[in-house]
């Protein structure tokens, strides 16, 4: 942008070199046609200066209205998901279903990140602060940067926390589950300490396989159940999400990270008959 002025500048000073060799003219006119001159040289980079930096103001104005936009779509995306999973219970979008609840007693969480799912959610939220809380942010670049750490980070996590895992379990709720021809049904149970009966963390509701229900369904009256699964983290980048927000779905991990985890069931007993 600036070598336009001065090859300008070039230009007329060579013009005044002509206009000086030419006769009958005074001094005092030829600086009088020199500083005109210089006048409409910086008059001419005054207005490139302006029109470069509105056009820097409507870059970065562009560039917000599309970031707005962009997180108000992740918003979108996000309350679409949970009406389909809605629909997948059997429940119209918006409507109030009351989660089923368990009557124990509550108890800390246990530092074993295995024992139930909102363990393993803290010691993710721990992991994230310690491999990504002291990285900046603010310019795109850095911010390209802080994406690819996040996704890496997912990958290793959901490398790192993985194993099959024996849960003392309080069935809550069997509920039918929309469009899966009755192969699957969503069970509603929450995590039990297994010496103590005292509840660990939020009650989980994950569809599973009827085969692994029927038992449970033909037995109403039996509460506490042994469950053997695969149990894994699978943290999920999601880069419009910077923050927690309203609705916290999926649990919020740190920016751009959501907690995911898989539950595999291998075999689902009454309490205390398994092997």
């Amino acid at each position: 942008m600036r070598h336009l002025p001065l090859a300008a500048l070039a230009l007329l000073m060579a013009l005044t070199s002509a206009v000086r060799a030419q006769p009958g003219q005074s001094l005092n006119d030829l600086r009088r046609e020199n500083d005109q001159l210089r006048e409409r040289v910086a008059q001419l980079e005054a207005q490139l200066e302006a029109e470069r930096q509105a056009s820097q103001e409507r870059v970065t104005e562009l560039t917000a209205t599309f970031r707005a936009q962009m997180e108000k779509l992740g918003e979108q995306v996000r309350v679409l998901a949970e009406e389909n999973a809605a629909l997948k219970r059997g429940e119209r979008p918006g409507q109030s279903t009351p989660a089923p609840t368990s009557s124990a007693p509550k108890e800390e969480l246990p530092e074993d990140p295995f024992a139930c799912p909102d363990s393993l959610l803290v010691t993710l939220q721990a992991e994230y602060d310690r491999a990504l809380s002291g990285q900046e942010r603010t310019t795109d670049a850095e911010q390209e940067r802080y994406m690819r750490n996040v996704r890496l980070w997912t990958r290793q996590m959901a490398g790192k926390y993985r194993r099959t895992v024996e849960w003392e379990i309080e069935v809550l709720s069997v509920d039918p589950v929309a469009d899966s021809d009755g192969r699957e049904m969503m069970l509603n149970f929450q995590v039990l300490n297994p010496d103590t009966g005292a509840a660990w963390g939020e009650p989980v509701r994950v569809a599973m396989s009827t085969r692994y229900l029927r038992r449970i369904a033909e037995t109403p009256d039996q509460k506490r159940w042994s469950l053997r699964a695969l149990f894994g983290a699978d943290p999920q980048l999601n880069a419009q999400r910077g923050e927690e927000g309203l609705l916290n779905t999926p649990p919020f991990i740190g920016p751009y990270a959501e907690f995911v985890w898989e539950l595999k069931p291998q075999s689902i007993v009454e309490s205390g008959a398994m092997p």
